[in-house]
């Protein structure tokens, strides 16, 4: 299974994750190694689209702007 939350962030940012979906339902954890100050971010929806690739970019962005607030 791929990483929603690693694909929002920079190439070559170092992250663990696990993810997965069951219809409908999608939820991932990762701990992203950010410079001096690791965090760890986790999303659990429900009620999603029924096809992942839709899913797919809400949780790219969700990462993308957690990786932002971060930097401040």
């Amino acid at each position: 299974l791929e990483s929603w939350l690693k694909d929002g962030l920079p190439k070559g940012t170092e992250a663990a994750n696990k993810a997965g979906w069951l219809y409908r339902v999608y939820n991932e954890i990762a701990i992203v190694d950010h410079e001096d100050h690791p965090y760890v971010v986790a999303i659990f929806s429900k009620n999603g689209p029924e096809d992942p690739e839709e899913a797919k970019p809400l949780l790219k962005d969700i990462s993308k702007a957690v990786w932002q607030a971060q930097k401040s």
